[in-house]
Order: structure tokens, then C-alpha cells, then sequence
């Protein structure tokens, strides 16, 4: 019974943890959230130091950090660009140890096949007959407000002010502060076009006066010193 009940425990783990790793995924690959939470097993891609890349299904164990360069995520189908099977990159150190801690839950559960992330009742290996067996976006959306509170200090009420799209709002402005160009943001986000990218892009309160302390209605000359 103890197999049984590691298998259990790891269930358990992986469906409690979905939520932060979500989080970290959606903040670095400005995924959508809708991209997110239907990632199969199946389309892990894993690429070791050397650059080979290996699906997580071929492999016997789940590898070190330090033994991988990154991971690609298999998204079946991207809104703005119309493409399929599109493999998503990741390689922030942070992110990936996140993402091989969740693998590694995920096989001891038993879980070499189906959702990524599923959901509490997905957690068991016999319920990957099920299709629609994911964690839900409110999940994650609560998942995220749980950590503003709990992590960042905000209160209740101004946790409720984000949503499950609020990682790919602060992964932009991230990368813009960052000083990635306007082009790359917008092909790494999947977005139509500029006009929409730059949408995401929320500027401070001092950024915002950097613009509009260059004009001002006084007449400069009458100015008292």
C-alpha cells in the first residue's frame, strides 16, 4: 500500500502545484492561459546541453536542470497566427526547475500521458480516460490572486483587480522593460499585429509623467525663479 500511497500523494501535489507553475509558464512565454491549461504530456520536448531534443515520452527518467537547456511546449493550435502544433520555448532557469518538478510529480502519479496540468479530480492516473480533465482557468485565476496576497502583499481586494490574463500583461511589460523590441514581443506573444501587442503595454505612473513633463500651457519666460 505504500506505492498506492505515494502515487496518491504525488496526485495530490501535482494538482495543488499546477497553479504556480502556470503562473511562472504564462509570465515568461505570454501564453494564453487557453494555450495553457489543455498542454498534453505528449508535447513536452526537452533539449539538452548539447542541443538534441528528446520528447518526454522517450526518455526513462526525468532529467537535471543542469543537464537541459530548455523545453518546448506543444500547442496544438495559437489564436493570432492561425498555426498548429506550435512548439513554445522555455528557457528561464526558474520556470524550468518549476516545470521538471511538475514532471517529475506527474510520473510518480503514473502519469506518462494526458494533461499537463490536470485537474484535482484528472489527478488519479485512471482518470486520463477523460478528455476534458484539465485544471480550469478559474482555478489558476484563483491560484494567482492566492499568491498576490500571500506573496506580494496586496489585499483581497486589489488581488481581484487580475485575472488569468494578468501573466501575459506583466511578462510584456516585463520584456519592455527589459528593452525587447516591439517585433519580438509580438511574434513571442502570438499577437495579430503591433497595434495589439503595444496594447499590453501598461506604463507606470513615472514613465507616464517622463512623456508629459516635456510640454507644459506656462509660458516658460514668465516663470517666477
Amino acid at each position: 500500500t505504500g506505492g498506492n500511497d505515494d502515487t496518491a500523494t504525488a496526485a495530490a501535489m501535482v494538482a495543488k502545484a499546477a497553479g504556480t507553475t502556470i503562473i511562472a509558464v504564462g509570465f515568461v512565454t505570454l501564453m494564453r492561459l487557453g494555450e495553457i491549461v489543455p498542454l498534453r504530456i505528449e508535447g513536452v520536448v526537452l533539449v539538452d546541453i548539447n542541443g538534441a531534443e528528446t520528447r518526454l515520452s522517450e526518455l526513462r527518467g526525468i532529467p537535471r536542470l543542469k543537464q537541459i537547456k530548455g523545453v518546448f511546449l506543444g500547442v496544438r493550435w495559437r489564436k493570432a497566427s492561425q498555426c498548429r502544433c506550435v512548439g513554445v520555448p522555455v528557457s528561464c532557469r526558474v520556470v524550468l526547475s518549476l516545470l521538471l518538478r511538475h514532471l517529475r510529480l506527474l510520473k510518480v502519479a503514473g502519469r506518462t500521458e494526458g494533461r499537463l496540468f490536470p485537474s484535482r479530480q484528472g489527478a488519479t492516473k485512471t482518470a486520463c480516460r477523460h478528455a476534458c480533465n484539465h485544471v480550469s482557468n478559474h482555478s489558476v485565476t484563483e491560484a494567482l490572486r492566492k499568491a498576490l496576497v500571500d506573496v506580494c502583499g496586496l489585499s483581497r481586494e486589489q488581488a481581484r483587480l487580475f485575472s488569468g490574463h494578468s501573466m501575459r500583461v506583466g511578462g510584456s511589460n516585463y520584456m519592455r522593460k527589459l528593452g525587447i523590441d516591439d517585433e519580438t514581443h509580438q511574434a513571442v506573444g502570438d499577437w495579430a499585429s503591433l497595434t495589439s501587442s503595444r496594447n499590453y503595454y501598461a506604463l507606470s505612473a513615472d514613465e507616464q509623467f517622463i512623456t508629459t513633463d516635456r510640454f507644459t500651457l506656462d509660458d516658460p519666460s514668465r516663470r517666477r525663479v
